[in-house]
């Protein structure tokens, strides 16, 4: 079973008696300890409330991943007590895009022997993207920008978290296996065009 926080793999400890709802508890004793909130929890796809009460006896095994999306205390007071978020989104944008050339430098640096730099450069950007899409979803939610929106490349706003998220999930994967040329490309070749896009879409202009 792959166990994934905000799309990045997460070693938990389990033995093979323990039953789903064994696990699922265990997770969320330890999402506690920490400061923030849960936005989704998905057992292979499906959302842990619609399936629980069918399968919480089955052994865990049966379960191929969990899916968890969890946002930090700190995100949700700079996200959710800012005054004007359109703006806050256009200055994470801008952010972003003084990030760009050193995140085409990812692989280079790799092979430099800079990989502190490296993955400093990659953390800030993932950061940034997340804040980013935090925003789309208040936007949404205040009805400041609507869920049909265009983005570019086919792309809703309603659509835009999984294609970013595919991607990172793309990434944390690659990184985790250190192949560290398919994470470069992947930054460089699709994540990159995807900040692109939301930056020259309207949601991405001026407040």
């Amino acid at each position: 079973m792959e166990i994934f926080l905000n799309n990045e793999p997460v070693q938990f400890e389990l033995n093979g008696s323990e039953s789903v709802k064994d696990v699922t508890a265990a997770l969320f004793q330890w999402l506690e300890q920490g400061s923030g909130r849960i936005d989704s929890f998905l057992i292979d796809g499906e959302p842990l409330d619609g399936i629980f009460d069918r399968i919480k006896d089955e052994p865990h095994s049966k379960i191929e991943k969990i899916e968890i999306t969890f946002t930090p205390a700190e995100w949700i007071r700079t996200v959710w007590a800012h005054e004007n978020p359109k703006a806050l989104l256009k200055e994470t944008l801008a952010s972003l895009r003084e990030k760009e050339e050193k995140i085409k430098m990812f692989s280079v640096d790799i092979q430099m022997n800079k990989p502190d730099e490296a993955y400093q450069n990659a953390a800030e950007l993932i950061r940034e993207i997340r804040t980013a899409l935090m925003i789309l979803r208040r936007l949404q939610e205040e009805k400041q920008i609507a869920s049909d929106e265009e983005i570019g490349g086919n792309l809703t706003v309603a659509d835009y978290p999984a294609a970013v998220n595919g991607q990172l999930k793309k990434i944390n994967r690659a990184l985790a296996e250190n192949d560290f040329i398919e994470a470069g490309d992947l930054f460089e070749y699709e994540i990159l065009p995807l900040i692109d896009a939301l930056r020259n879409s309207s949601a991405g202009e001026n407040p």
